[in-house]
């Protein structure tokens, strides 16, 4: 059985601390089923400890669970998995310590940031992007035209070459390039260069997919660049797992951006796709964990 936020009655004491309850209807409905499954968006502090008061308002009244998933869709302190300067905490490792704690039988979450989740959280899944990707690119009309998926970093490189993969397995060979970033002495990006060969690029649409956007500098450049490499601004699309938005996105629109899309992972007025659609997908697909990768 599948559990969201939206079964619990979330409160707070006088003292800031969080108080979980089921909600009344939820208890009557209780299933026979012993498998768990605890489906929680966590944007904060406040959130994950909701989540782990969740678990356990679950536990204290289903007696028999065989398994207890825990699917959190974005994975908080994922961009801290390591230590940057001296004095730091390692963000994720302490949630990991946290989570594992829980004794959770797998801990699944929607295109992790980065790959370390996987040796510090007990038994973590991360599901893909692929099919969020797909369905924007029906939804919109794009699979007609001509797609070049746009690596926005070093760091995006691997995921958008599985993604053109997974792509080409549909039938749709797409091709791909670059963004390469160099960055100041400052943390500021002072260079931004698309590699790839493309043929007329000013007839193809560009579709650049990453997992978080934030306050969206890199894409910001990245346009600029695309704009240099010959894209006409119309024709550029942004597409990202996680919507934070944290400067809203007229500056993403200002910058060449036609499409601009996100799932609701992080919940905000921007961001679109429901997220627990992909989840309840592969929960339901016959057990076939299809757009899990390791």
């Amino acid at each position: 059985m599948l559990y969201t936020e939206q079964d619990f009655t979330v409160s707070w004491f006088a003292g800031g601390e969080v108080n979980v309850r089921l909600k009344e209807d939820v208890i009557r409905r209780f299933e026979i089923d012993d498998v768990v499954n605890l489906a929680v968006r966590v944007q904060d502090s406040d959130d994950l400890i909701s989540a782990l008061m969740m678990a356990d308002a679950i536990r204290k009244y289903k007696i028999s669970i065989r398994q207890f998933n825990l699917y959190i869709p974005y994975l908080p302190y994922a961009r801290q998995d390591r230590v940057c300067a001296k004095g730091e905490a390692f963000s994720l490792q302490v949630l990991a310590k946290v989570l594992n704690s829980q004794g959770f039988d797998k801990v699944i979450s929607f295109d992790a940031h980065s790959v370390i989740s996987d040796h510090l959280i007990n038994s973590f899944m991360s599901v893909s992007n692929f099919h969020f990707v797909w369905s924007v690119l029906r939804e919109y009309d794009l699979t007609k035209e001509k797609i070049v998926l746009v690596a926005p970093d070093a760091g995006a490189s691997k995921r958008i070459e599985l993604l053109q993969n997974y792509l080409k397995g549909i039938g749709y060979d797409y091709e791909i390039v670059y963004g390469i970033k160099t960055r100041a002495s400052d943390g500021s990006i002072s260079k931004h260069q698309i590699a790839g060969d493309v043929q007329n690029p000013e007839s193809k649409e560009f579709v650049v997919v990453d997992d978080i956007c934030d306050g969206g500098r890199t894409f910001v450049s990245l346009a600029k660049a695309l704009v240099t490499f010959g894209v006409r601004k119309s024709h550029m699309h942004l597409l990202t797992s996680h919507g934070i938005y944290s400067y809203g996105q007229d500056h993403l629109k200002e910058a060449g951006y036609n499409v601009i899309i996100s799932t609701d992972s992080f919940m905000n007025e921007y961001t679109k796709y429901n997220i627990y659609n992909t989840f309840n997908a592969m929960l339901t697909a016959n057990g076939q964990y299809d757009d899990i990768k390791k």
